[in-house]
């Protein structure tokens, strides 16, 4: 099995603002940007924290080589609510974050060719799921947790 690590290269930005991007690497959190408020709709439960809504783009260049054999994005938690789209169209959607999940990406993709990723998150500020990072175990994969994005691997 040949794996590639997908950390580099991304763009982020707020759903629906693309004026909004930026570039980023990963591990990146998102949440870090949204301003805090008193009528936050997690209030003290989420850190006054608003909430927006995230997409990640990057382009991933598909070799003629890997024609005939399964290619997955591999995600080890994404929080919350992602829709992972394989040049524009949906690939796969996840509902909570903190479980891991593949996508078979084989039948998407454009072989000698750049191929676009695309994930929105959900950044739905909720006093549900598990605290912070003391609960998140890191191998390299991709993590979205609050919009935090841990790393990715192509395998």
């Amino acid at each position: 099995m040949e794996k590639l690590s997908l950390n580099k290269n991304w763009i982020c930005y707020v759903t629906g603002k693309r004026e909004t991007q930026f570039a980023t690497d990963v591990p990146h959190d998102a949440m870090l940007l949204d301003e805090k408020s008193e009528t936050s709709a997690g209030g003290v439960n989420t850190g006054w924290i608003e909430a927006q809504d995230y997409t990640y783009e990057r382009n991933l260049h598909i070799s003629e080589k890997w024609n005939g054999k399964k290619l997955l994005l591999e995600f080890e938690g994404i929080y919350r609510k992602a829709t992972v789209y394989v040049n524009r169209k949906k690939a796969a959607y996840h509902e909570y974050g903190y479980t891991g999940f593949y996508v078979d990406i084989t039948e998407s993709v454009n072989y000698g060719a750049d191929n676009e990723i695309k994930v929105t998150v959900v950044n739905s500020r909720t006093a549900d799921g598990i605290p912070e990072r003391e609960f998140i175990v890191r191998y390299g994969f991709t993590y979205f947790r609050r919009s935090i994005f841990y790393g990715m691997k192509f395998v």
